[in-house]
């Protein structure tokens, strides 16, 4: 059995990477000489150590010496620790302490403080109860432990910032007894190794293999202590200063420094030499990319992304990120502000919300729109922001049967649109109506009245969304996790707590990391500089590495000062002051270049925020120097860009360099283009080779939309063809607002985007709306009183006119009411104006008038057929049929309150080269409704013009004119 001895006879010093390999193979393939079969513990500091050094050490025994690897474990400190507490007989059986566990611990004992001093203004700041945790568990390490430890800092006073940290720590630990911390694990675990080390026999093995990196004191430090002082321990102590890689290796390791002048270009010159090494014979597997700041992380792994190269490593993502974290992190923003407009955005637009009424994701974009217009800044509150969706809904379908003689107009939009954005409105008013009767929360619940809560929130709301746990993952199983885990919650803290509190733990909880990603072994470890302590790669790149990044600023504590730490730790084996953290996060980072021979350290000049270009790290100089074997250098010359010792990476700008290796397609076809222009080859010959068809296609397309020929790019979809029957209901102004400007027709239609102005914030009306009210002026007056152009007549169009000013008014969006009233004046003596001189118009027709006609809506009525296999079923309103007195003729009249110069080109031709759409389609719906009975002439009625303006054409067309000309038009 092991025996507990000073060992120092069997500690090795051995440098990381491939003389740590050798050190570690030497040792196993020794300990199989003495005992064939035992079985052999690796104790490595990380779970990339446990991955890449047992790959590398395999390689090593196997494939180098002709050796066998079998019954060797590699595993970490928090392995060994919970095997070693399992075999541990009388151990104590409680739950474990989690994180959430131990915050709520401090807030209550924060809570709960009675000793007056400076925390007691900050019970409920977070920031605050982390620092006091992280305090309380670095003195718990030492070996008076923290009560003892908390009594000498306070030095007998009762009042002030210790003798509050000695109340809270005496809280905590007592609410604490009954979890089982990590703390007490490991202790546990060291106690059984000194005076139980037969368990360790048992329970693990006979050989234990020890890798002793320089990390900052944890839990485990007493462990490690304990493990290296057994006898059958060998500990390897990974150290830069170990003996120089040149002897161990046989030559000395290649390192290049780069400097790039933007944030892009550092990735970018990053998988160009990632490329490089793919070339010389590098393996994915077998290269790392380090960074300092967890700010790189994301930036690194899409752009390996979009080179297309697989990566592994500590996911940049926490549980926030997730589809089912976002929903819950956004609903509770959602519900803490009060269901601001902005933050229900944001929950419905980002995260995967449905609509329990019919199973669907929610329409955001609509929403955002319709809530937008509507002028709603809250959905919370009172009922304003259902008023306000009303009337906005009522606006816009009142608007949408009449838009078709607006469509001239400025701000017309198609009334499909204008009906669908309605729906949307009323749409989202019944949404948020049931959602408001689930978060309006009454304080205070208990922790499990809050979880159900959220739970069926989740359940009612939220989207089932494919796992891909490979990646991000749904989280909808660690979600479920979290609020079991907050459910209990309630047993240890306050029976009942508010919102707020709620909110703030499952919020802190969903910052949680989702751990490593998918790739180990074939794809590039993308990772923070320690995971490469205990590791040997064949090719590490370093990025980040400007003033202020690496070594990145050491933080105070300001619980615990160096001094005091000094006082309490003399020997700083425990509590590590600022300067030794420093001088351990400089032997990480000599650690990370010695993980492989071929190391690359990159510096990126234009940091964020920074005004000037920034300085080298120390340390990059350090390695400049070193590398060229030099006394010391200027940072002046490393400035250079044409320095002898900084390689400076070309920018997007300069691919036109031969020797500048793209690092995406994109930057490839770039080159490619670039380097084409500077030589003699043709651009048909360039265009010819398969690998630029991309290019060639962007050709064909200029080429074509520059000839006079009609073609595809233009439109032009004839040639396809159509093996179903197409067929589309759509207004009369929708395919006239396509004639005049599809593209214009696309954003306001499949967009649902138009130059609007906010109604409210308008001085005068609108032209829509101006026309829209004088429409129903006219519509009521000609229908209830046809021509009537005496005193009799004027009184009864005012009286209908103040009628729907008043509807209006309190219907719809009318500007600023004081300046409605100016326009109500004006608008009374155009129509007066109108009755005096424009009656004229209908002299002839005396008989039935038939205004607001419909068609198209749940009949047949104007389907027109363009080929076999298009039609479209127009809908819409036609302004007025007015019929003889015989009903032998019939005027089919299109009210406009604009101005007739806009419309002077239909005097020659009807559909004005096929822009103007909607008289030819009245006139052949109005056939349809009198089924042939009348002569029917066709006009656009200028009602606010006089003379022989007020009629375009200024001679009303026939119905066979427009059946001509329109047969002619519509196929194009």
């Amino acid at each position: 059995m092991p025996d507990k001895t000073s060992n120092y006879a069997r500690i090795l010093e051995v440098q990381n990477g491939a003389p740590l390999v050798k050190g570690v193979a030497d040792q196993i393939l020794g300990i199989r000489r003495d005992d064939p079969l035992s079985r052999i513990v690796v104790l490595v500091p990380s779970y990339f150590s446990a991955f890449f050094l047992r790959r590398a050490v395999t390689d090593e025994i196997c494939n180098v010496r002709d050796g066998g690897f079998f019954n060797v474990e590699f595993m970490r400190i928090e392995e060994l620790a919970d095997r070693l507490f399992d075999a541990t007989p009388s151990k104590p059986i409680n739950p474990p302490m989690t994180r959430l566990v131990a915050f709520e611990l401090i807030y209550n004992a924060m809570s709960a403080l009675q000793t007056p001093g400076p925390l007691t203004e900050h019970a409920n700041n977070e920031s605050t109860l982390s620092a006091i945790q992280r305090t309380l568990q670095a003195l718990e390490r030492l070996d008076i432990g923290a009560d003892r430890a908390l009594s000498r800092l306070a030095n007998g006073a009762l009042t002030g910032l210790y003798a509050q940290l000695i109340e809270i720590q005496g809280s905590y630990a007592a609410s604490s007894m009954g979890f089982l911390t990590r703390e007490n694990k490991a202790a546990i675990a060291a106690e059984t190794v000194t005076n139980n080390p037969e368990i360790v026999a048992t329970a693990l093995v006979p050989h234990i293999v020890m890798l002793q990196a320089p990390i900052p004191p944890d839990a485990y430090s007493r462990l490690r202590d304990c493990i290296q002082e057994l006898s059958t321990t060998i500990t390897f102590r990974i150290t830069p200063d170990a003996d120089s890689e040149e002897g161990l290796l046989g030559h000395a390791p290649s390192t290049r420094f780069y400097s790039t002048m933007g944030s892009a270009d550092e990735p970018r010159a990053l998988i160009r030499n990632i490329v490089a090494d793919a070339r010389s014979g590098v393996k994915f597997g077998e290269m790392a990319v380090l960074y300092a700041s967890s700010d790189y992380a994301s930036r690194i792994k899409d752009a390996l992304e979009v080179a297309d190269i697989e990566s592994c490593g500590p996911s940049p993502n926490t549980l926030a990120d997730t589809p089912t974290g976002k929903f819950v992190h956004l609903f509770l923003n959602m519900v803490a502000g009060e269901m601001r407009r902005d933050t229900f955005t944001s929950w419905t637009s980002s995260a995967p919300v449905v609509d329990p009424a019919n199973g669907e994701r929610v329409p955001s974009v609509p929403w955002e729109v319709a809530s937008r217009n509507a002028k709603v800044s809250r959905f919370g509150g009172d009922d304003r922001w259902k008023r306000s969706l009303d009337r906005y809904g009522k606006s816009l379908r009142r608007r949408a049967t009449r838009a078709e003689e607006a469509a001239d107009e400025e701000n017309a939009i198609d009334p499909d649109s204008m009906r669908a954005l309605a729906d949307a409105a009323s749409q989202l008013e019944d949404f948020v109506q049931r959602l408001n009767r689930k978060t309006q929360p009454t304080d205070p619940r208990s922790w499990s009245e809050w979880t159900d809560w959220l739970a069926d929130i989740l359940e009612t709301y939220g989207a089932t969304v494919g796992n891909e746990e490979g990646v991000v993952g749904s989280g909808t199983e660690r979600i479920n996790d979290l609020l079991a885990e907050i459910r209990d919650l309630g047993e240890i803290g306050k029976l009942d707590v508010e919102f707020t509190r709620f909110s703030r733990t499952v919020q802190r909880a969903l910052r949680t990391s989702l751990g490593g990603d998918s790739g180990w072994g074939t794809a590039i470890l993308v990772a923070p500089l320690d995971a490469s302590v205990g590791n040997s790669f064949r090719s590490v790149h370093i990025l980040g590495m400007a003033e202020g990044g690496i070594p990145a600023p050491a933080r105070s504590d300001p619980l615990l000062s160096d001094d005091l730490r000094r006082t309490l730790d003399p020997d700083g084996n425990r509590l590590p002051t600022r300067k030794e953290q420093l001088e351990l996060d400089r032997q990480t980072f000599q650690l990370a270049l010695q993980s492989a021979e071929k190391r690359n350290l990159y510096w990126n000049k234009a940091l964020l925020g920074a005004s000037n270009e920034s300085y080298p790290s120390p340390w990059f100089v350090d390695e400049v120097i070193k590398s060229r074997n030099l006394d010391t250098v200027a940072v002046k010359s490393l400035m250079d860009p044409q320095s002898d010792y900084v390689d400076t990476v070309a920018t997007l700008a300069d691919l036109h360099e031969s020797n500048l290796n793209p690092s995406t397609g994109y930057e490839f076809r770039m080159q490619t283009v670039s380097r084409r222009s500077l030589g003699n080859t043709s651009l048909d010959e360039f265009l010819a080779d398969p690998i630029n068809r991309a290019l060639a296609r962007g050709k064909d397309v200029s080429r074509s939309r520059k000839s006079g020929k009609f073609g595809v790019h233009d439109g032009n979809l004839t040639t396809a063809q159509n093996t179903f029957r197409f067929e589309r209901r759509m207004s009369a102004s929708s395919l006239q607002s396509y004639a005049e400007c599809p593209y214009r027709y696309f954003l306001a239609t499949e967009l649902n985007v138009d130059e609007r102005i906010d109604p409210e914030d308008l001085l005068v009306l609108s032209p829509l709306d101006k026309g829209l009210l004088v429409h129903a002026i006219l519509e009521r007056f000609l229908r209830d009183f046809g021509v009537d152009a005496t005193e009799l007549g004027l009184e009864n169009l005012r009286k209908i006119a103040y009628e729907e000013f008043d509807r209006f008014q309190t219907d719809d969006f009318i500007g600023y009411p004081a300046i409605f009233e100016l326009e109500k004046v004006q608008l009374l003596r155009q129509l007066e104006r109108w009755h005096q001189a424009n009656l004229e118009v209908l002299i002839e027709y005396d008989g039935e008038m038939k205004t607001e006609v419909p068609f198209g809506f749940g009949d047949s009525i104007g389907l027109t057929s363009v080929d076999e296999s298009t039609s479209f079923q127009f809908r819409g309103m036609i302004d007025l049929i007015a019929l003889s007195r015989d009903g032998k003729r019939a005027l089919v009249a299109d009210f406009k309150t604009g101005r007739s110069s806009y419309y002077s080109d239909i005097d020659k031709d009807v559909t004005a080269a096929g822009t103007k759409l909607q008289l030819p389609i009245y006139a052949r719906v109005a056939g349809e409704i009198l089924d042939g009975r009348a002569e029917i002439s066709a006009a656009y009625w200028f009602v606010f013009q006089n003379g022989s303006t007020r009629l375009r054409p200024k001679i009303p067309v026939t119905l066979e004119e427009t059946e001509l000309r329109f047969g002619d038009v519509l196929p194009i």
